[in-house]
């Protein structure tokens, strides 16, 4: 069973749920709104995409957040990425 994190109102999301449901293929939906990644996941799916830095959104809107997390010493970044969710 595949294990993806969707938001549930994305287009792209809902016509790909759709294709596998046709098929008969079982998915578990996970709304990333509703509950975020643990740190394991968070971290399985940062090694995928290239590290924790290629998962941050860095033009986002909290600009003192963000230069804090480009500064903060690398052990301490996870935490701090972890504990403000809209950053990725």
């Amino acid at each position: 069973m595949p294990d993806k994190f969707y938001q549930k109102k994305n287009l792209l999301n809902i016509i790909m749920m759709l294709f596998f449901k046709e098929r008969g293929i079982k998915i578990q939906f996970i709304d990333m709104k509703e509950k975020g990644m643990s740190k394991g996941e968070f971290n399985s799916v940062a090694q995928v995409n290239g590290g924790l830095d290629n998962m941050i959104n860095w033009d986002g809107k909290d600009k003192d957040l963000l230069a804090l997390i480009k500064y903060i010493a690398d052990e301490d970044k996870l935490d701090k990425v972890l504990e403000n969710p809209q950053l990725r």
